[in-house]
């Protein structure tokens, strides 16, 4: 229960910080990390707005596709995470499973 309360005080202050700097990425992004299903996607495709080389964003969003059997979504995502960080072994094994 006490985890649930931290989760819970963790999405009001990342969702403040969000609110209070809508151009910052960053803060997008963390509060999509701690969200689920389509306001999770919602955030990390805020955060691509603002900066679309953010590695992150890019590579959540092609996790999220291959969890919801969405693998054609995720390509190109994968491929732009790839292409940032080439040394990101992770987005190379994603990018091999959305492709099956």
């Amino acid at each position: 229960m006490a985890r649930a309360g931290r989760k819970d005080e963790a999405v009001k202050e990342y969702r403040a910080l969000a609110e209070a700097f809508p151009d910052e990425a960053t803060w997008h992004y963390l509060l999509g990390r701690l969200l689920d299903g389509e306001a999770l996607e919602k955030e990390l495709r805020a955060a691509l707005q603002i900066d679309p080389k953010f590695f992150w964003a890019h590579f959540g969003l092609g996790q999220y596709a291959i969890d919801h059997g969405r693998s054609r979504e995720a390509i190109p995502h994968l491929q732009a995470a790839r292409e940032l960080r080439p040394d990101f072994l992770e987005a190379h094994d994603a990018l091999a499973t959305a492709h099956h």
